[in-house]
């Protein structure tokens, strides 16, 4: 698919959205739905490039779901906290993929803040980087430590 077919389905999508919102926030599914009632043909080729996206993004999300333990350079350093082995982060101006145990204070900081706000609960990764944030900061731990360093020095 091209650039500039991509481009105006994400503006389609965020018309809908925009649209949708004013009747309190819709989900993914309300947006797809009310696509696809004002397309109902998709052809050939967006077809087979939306599927390419739609395994890219299943396969992100089983590499976001795996704890920072399972990885061999780790051992169970992690095994008190349920966090994925990667987090997105943004670093100058730019997102980021880093280990989670390279995760600085304030890189934890950077992510909670994109959830203070989530209306409907929390998902348990964030709990669990909520709880090692004020574990690192109850510790007097400087911004800089990394949560590895934090983890190998406390044994949290």
């Amino acid at each position: 698919m091209s650039s500039s077919v991509l481009t105006a389905l994400k503006s389609e999508l965020k018309t809908i959205l925009s649209r949708m919102s004013s009747n309190g926030m819709p989900t993914a599914r309300d947006i797809v739905e009310e696509y696809r009632k004002n397309n109902p043909t998709i052809d050939r080729m967006m077809s087979v490039e939306l599927e390419n996206i739609a395994l890219v993004k299943l396969i992100g999300g089983i590499a976001d779901l795996r704890r920072v333990s399972y990885d061999s350079n780790q051992g169970e350093l992690f095994d008190n906290y349920a966090i994925p082995g990667y987090i997105n982060i943004r670093e100058g101006g730019k997102n980021h993929r880093k280990r989670a145990s390279e995760a600085t204070m304030a890189d934890l900081e950077e992510i909670l803040e994109r959830f203070k706000d989530v209306p409907k609960k929390k998902p348990k990764h964030i709990l669990e980087f909520e709880r090692l944030l004020q574990n690192m900061k109850n510790s007097g731990a400087p911004k800089e430590l990394t949560a590895s360093q934090f983890l190998n020095k406390s044994n949290v």
